[in-house]
């Protein structure tokens, strides 16, 4: 299940080629999830779905378009600079997982 407010489909919305979710909160659009099929990536899909919640965000009166991603994912970081996105802020989120005993 993906939760968006919208999702813009490139190609034939049964056999998309690509997708991106967008989710709004007052006066911003976040991106959700952005996703290439694998036998279509390097065609400029993901650019073009971007270029579209773009569009989409400044026709809806959005001042600011997010895009959340891990600086892990190296190809992602990679993909939204060749774009022209910049970086402008860092979130360190640190998970702590409690270990519980086993019990007889």
């Amino acid at each position: 299940k993906v939760s968006a407010d919208i999702v813009l489909v490139y190609g034939d919305i049964q056999y998309p080629k690509g997708f991106i979710t967008l989710v709004f909160k007052e006066n911003l659009a976040k991106v959700g999830l952005i996703a290439v099929d694998q036998q279509h990536q390097n065609e400029g899909i993901g650019k073009a779905l971007m270029e579209a919640a773009e569009y989409f965000a400044i026709k809806n009166n959005f001042t600011t378009l997010e895009i959340i991603t891990q600086t892990e994912n190296k190809n992602a970081c990679a993909f939204y600079e060749r774009i022209g996105c910049h970086q402008t802020n860092i979130l360190y989120t640190h998970h702590h997982w409690k270990k519980h005993a086993n019990t007889i």
